[in-house]
């Protein structure tokens, strides 16, 4: 049946009805079948086109018999819309009935139900309302202050009301999650505080980049973001347990060997503040957060790793000004070196277990051996061919040369790390990587074979490096290109192996989210491994498992008479060869004697 005049529609029933709203732009659609139409709302001298950012609907119980929840306004339903303004319009059918004053900045987000509503705002209040339906006004029954609970960005993004717990659950730009009573505005998490936390965005290209477990505690590590803050967390509760605030943007951090210090870096590619000093670094305790060094800005860019050697004497920083800034922690953290080696921003840095060369990673796919001393490029290979390493956090090196795909599929491997250290969970040997299509593999340390198996794990997003649309089509930027324009980094920026090996974590730049992977060792695999045994191998399957590494250090494992034999059938094999060329060449003189016989007869027919 046709639907009335005080519904406002002059057509069937339909299937669905929507609300569309945007930029002066409020409109009902009704969808029947495949075909969709749409009436735009009258708002008369009261009301005001601009941008309409949220819509719900107040008036009926969903719970009712008669309810339709397909067609609302037949319901008898109010449509409330959130503006830019700060109003919230109720509108009777398409007309709009009343604007009522919510908030001091935009309604950023509405939550609907029968009795009422609670709307959230710009200006982090998030008031409850009660709806009369028969004088069709809103009645405020309790404002909540975000800003009072401790919010790091009272800015309310999303607003959930539970009427029958009497709860509100309210979500903010500083990325927390608070519980509180919709009565009073009460918080009712146990300690106060939002029951979920993480990095703020407080504008859109923020992202997070520092990330670095602690030494000794097998479920701590910190992060530090483009929000100014430096957080700790905790594996086992999964939450924030110290945070502090910085003096400006932070893309890189590490402990100190001990775990009693943090060295973090400043500076991000866009200026987030006016104050901001890229380049400049600073020592913290890691109890207090209190400031233990404050380093000069040494460097003329943003910094993007930092390390501190395994004998806690070193600490190294790599800018994105392409350079490695060497300190003496002995000694005031006095400026050793600033090694120009890289033709690109420094990416990731590791020292050497000795303390005494550092291995870095630019954005140019670049491998260079740094004296930790002098910060003098190493030349001679062979002094660090045979070293072990702290860590393994660069995607160009030797001992990860088989993670990369063997064809150019657009992969760009983002980070590494390695499970270097027994205990936990965990088992020594583990390569863990991260792409620009945000999926994380596992392989064996060392890896560098091309046929490399792996396991493949799903989880992050592929965030393209640029906000242009058109950039889901085309192939992901190299990697030097979003570090240094600040257009977002892609995929995955950090994994890292807590300490023993128990977790792995995975930090996505774009999405300031951190993955917690527990890491549980194959228990067939180990059982198998503990149930293994040498078995003795004779001499000739020794030999053809040597192959073609057959050398003199090799044949020391072998008696005279298996010696004799090796050498007898490498001469039988020289011997085969010498023949085999000899007969091939007999064959091409055949071929070309005939090929000249060929053509006299021809020549002579013609």
């Amino acid at each position: 049946p046709p639907q009335s005049s005080e519904d406002g529609g002059a057509g069937g029933l339909g299937c669905l009805e929507l609300v569309q709203v945007g930029v002066n732009l409020l409109r009902f659609w009704t969808v029947e079948g495949r075909n969709a139409s749409w009436q735009s709302a009258t708002l008369g001298a009261e009301g005001q086109w601009q941008t309409f950012l949220c819509a719900g609907f107040v008036g009926v119980d969903p719970w009712a018999a008669n309810y339709a929840p397909m067609k609302p306004r037949l319901n008898g339903m109010r449509t409330v819309v959130g503006c830019q303004d700060g109003s919230i319009y109720l509108l009777a059918g398409l007309a709009l009935n009343k604007a009522v004053p919510a908030h001091t900045g935009p309604v950023n987000v509405l939550s609907c139900h029968a009795e009422g509503l609670a709307s959230g705002g710009h200006d982090g209040l998030v008031k409850v309302w009660r709806y009369s339906d028969a004088s069709g006004s809103l009645e405020v029954l309790c404002v909540v202050d975000i800003a009072t609970q401790g919010s790091v960005a009272p800015i309310i993004r999303s607003v959930e009301l539970d009427p029958g717990a009497n709860r509100l659950l309210v979500g903010t730009l500083g990325a927390e999650i608070f519980e509180v009573n919709a009565l009073d505005g009460t918080n009712v998490t146990v300690g106060g505080g939002p029951i979920l936390q993480g990095h703020a965005q407080p504008d859109m290209d923020a992202e997070v980049h520092g990330m670095a477990p602690h030494p000794t505690s097998p479920a701590r590590f910190v992060t530090t973001g483009d929000d100014a803050t430096l957080r700790v967390w905790d594996c086992e509760s999964r939450g924030v347990v110290a945070m502090t605030a910085l003096e400006c943007a932070s893309r890189c951090v590490c402990y100190a060997p001990q775990g009693d210090r943090l060295a973090v870096g400043f500076g991000c590619p866009l200026k987030k503040k006016a104050k901001q000093q890229d380049g400049k670094w600073v020592i913290l305790s890691a109890g207090d957060f209190s400031v233990v060094a404050d380093g000069l800005t040494d460097g003329q860019k943003w910094l993007s790793d930092c390390k501190w050697s395994p004998n806690g004497a070193v600490l190294v920083f790599g800018s994105s000004d392409n350079r490695v800034y060497i300190y003496n922690a002995d000694d005031g953290f006095a400026l050793k070196a600033a090694a120009v080696a890289h033709n690109c921003p420094v990416r990731s840095l590791d020292f050497s277990k000795n303390s005494l060369f550092i291995a870095g990673n630019c954005s140019e796919y670049q491998l260079n051996f740094l004296d930790a001393d002098t910060g003098d490029v190493v030349s001679d290979l062979n002094k660090v061919k045979d070293q072990k390493w702290a860590s393994c956090t660069g995607a160009m090196q030797w001992a990860a040369l088989g993670c990369w795909p063997p064809h150019s599929d657009g992969t760009d491997l983002m980070t590494c790390d390695a499970a270097l250290t027994p205990g936990g969970g965990g088992r020594v040997g583990v390569l863990a990587t991260g792409d620009n299509f945000g999926r994380l593999k596992l392989f064996r340390h060392p890896c560098d074979s091309a046929l490399a198996q792996f396991k493949l794990f799903r989880g992050h997003g592929a965030t393209m490096p640029s906000h242009n649309p058109r950039a889901a089509r085309v192939r992901p930027m190299p990697a030097a290109a979003p570090v240094m324009s600040g257009e977002g980094w892609p995929g995955l920026s950090k994994v890292r192996w807590t300490a023993q090996g128990g977790w792995l974590l995975s930090l996505a730049a774009r999405e300031r989210v951190v993955f917690q992977w527990r890491h549980d060792a194959d228990d067939l695999g180990a059982q198998d491994e503990d149930e293994s045994e040498a078995l003795p191998l004779d001499d000739d399957a020794f030999l053809e498992t040597l192959g073609d590494d057959a050398d003199a250090e090799a044949l020391e494992f072998l008696d005279a008479a298996a010696e004799q034999a090796f050498y007898e059938a490498q001469a039988e094999a020289a011997e085969d060869a010498k023949s085999g060329k000899k007969k091939k060449k007999e064959k091409k003189k055949k071929d070309r004697k005939k090929e000249k016989k060929d053509k006299k007869e021809k020549d002579k027919k013609a």
